[in-house]
């Protein structure tokens, strides 16, 4: 973060290029006829990296979770 956007809670923050932290995840889908389903799962972690210092950063970990329904009510048949 540039010095211009410093204030007393948030102190400047300058970082080299380099490693950004690392994600795993895993997802599954289910369709049939009419209905597709799916969701995954992610872990982000930021432990180890340079970025972990910044003043933005609260936590150097997160889960994420997601989750859809769709509803195909027209499909054209193959030929």
């Amino acid at each position: 973060m540039p010095s211009t956007y410093a204030t007393a809670q948030r102190h400047a923050f300058d970082t080299n290029a380099g490693y950004a932290g690392s994600d795993i995840s895993v997802g599954m889908t289910y369709k049939n006829k009419s209905i597709w389903t799916g969701g995954f799962v992610r872990y982000h972690s930021l432990a180890g990296t340079q970025l972990a210092d910044s003043p933005l950063v609260f936590k150097q970990d997160n889960w994420s979770v997601g989750f859809g329904v769709v509803w195909v009510f027209y499909s054209k048949s193959k030929s």
